[in-house]
Order: C-alpha cells, then structure tokens, then sequence
C-alpha cells in the first residue's frame, strides 16, 4: 500500500467515526420534572446555577447548584446536586456555574431498599464560571397548607379512636415528604381508656436527603 492509499484509508476510518453525542442543555426543573423519575435519567445534559453547598468529606463529595429565578411550579425543584465520589469539588459556595453531567438516580440504602430515589448528576464537569460571590437563591419555606390535618382509616369513624398525628400543630403533621409536598402514611390510633400519654413525630428523616429511610418515626410514651 503506497503512502498515498494509507493516509486516504485512516482518513476515511477517522471520518467514520460516529460524533459524540451532545449534552442536551436544560433547567434544573426541567432536569428534575414533576414526577418521581427525572425525565432525563440515564442522559447527559448541561444546567446553570449558583453553588449554594458544598460536600468536601467523606466518600459521597460534591456540591448543590440552584436555579436563581426558577419556573414557578412548586412541583418541580430547583436545586440539584452533583456528585463527584471521593474527589473534593473545586468550585465555592456562590459561584454561578454551567455543569455538564450525567443524570441519575439515586437510592439511599440501594435500589433494593424500597425507597425514594435522589435525582443527581454523576461524573460532573463545570464547563465554565460566570461569576463569583452571587447572594445565594432565597430559600423555599413550606406553607400551613402543605400540610394538611391527617384523615384516620375510614374503617375507624365513630369508634371514638384518636389518630394522633392529629393531635400535633398543623406544621408537625407529616411522616413523610414526596415532592416537596407532606403527607402522613403513618397512624397511630388510641382509645378514649388511654388518656395521659406524650406522643411526637421525630423528623430525623423526611427532611433531609441523605438518610437510609425516608419515613420519620413516631414516638408514644404511654403514661399509667
């Protein structure tokens, strides 16, 4: 094969090559939709926003990235966290910046554990930096109305039970948190003879998205 028949041979191998696939750009609420699933999981994209957290230990490093003006919907969050393993991130707390990542979901105590999933970006990049020093986005507040008076088991009406998560303020009446809403799946039912007791929900869990369980437990001392 003379010279000129190899480099036309690699140059039509190199043309052949298949174009890497591009990273869709969208908004974090668009990355992380209003379902339990990212409507992007198992792809890549690329999403803005300003550095509000940073993970710098442990083996589960990384940082928090949030969408400053956001869509509006309550149903869709607009923060996201990008894992980086055992690598310390090398960007700060107020950076506005453009990180390119594969979405994936995450399952605290594994995938067999039955429990909700994190939507995340795994092996992030940070393609580039507006800026440095932004104000953090403001906070989200959960409202009264998220968190609506429990119903006890239908089975359970004119029995004179008390459901007891009823008996907390308005604010306290949830055992677990889906999509930003509260809800209560846990009941604990006394009847009128017990009459002296302590009773309180702990919220070690629901709140926070690192936990193995996504449910907060209920604690009851019965007094005699």
């Amino acid at each position: 094969m003379t010279a000129t028949a190899l480099t036309s041979a690699l140059t039509a191998t190199m043309l052949a090559l298949p174009a890497p696939a591009s990273a869709a750009t969208v908004t974090i609420a668009s990355l992380q939709g209003n379902k339990r699933i990212s409507p992007y999981n198992g792809q890549q994209v690329t999403v803005s926003g300003v550095v509000t957290a940073i993970r710098s230990t442990g083996s589960s490093r990384g940082y928090w990235i949030q969408d400053s003006v956001g869509d509006g919907n309550p149903a869709t969050s607009e923060a996201v966290f990008a894992y980086t393993g055992s690598s310390t991130p090398s960007t700060k707390v107020g950076n506005m910046v453009t990180v390119r990542g594969n979405v994936s979901e995450y399952y605290p105590g594994g995938s067999s554990a039955d429990g909700q999933s994190i939507t995340e970006l795994t092996q992030p990049q940070i393609q580039s930096t507006a800026s440095t020093g932004n104000p953090l986005p403001a906070p989200w507040c959960s409202t009264p109305h998220r968190s609506p008076p429990p119903t006890p088991p239908a089975a359970t009406s004119g029995t004179g039970l008390t459901d007891l998560p009823a008996t907390l303020p308005a604010g306290e009446r949830y055992t677990y948190v889906y999509q930003g809403n509260s809800q209560v799946l846990d009941h604990i039912l006394t009847s009128p003879s017990l009459s002296s007791y302590d009773y309180d929900i702990d919220h070690i869990n629901a709140e926070f998205a690192d936990k193995a369980s996504d449910h907060d437990p209920q604690v009851v001392r019965l007094i005699p």
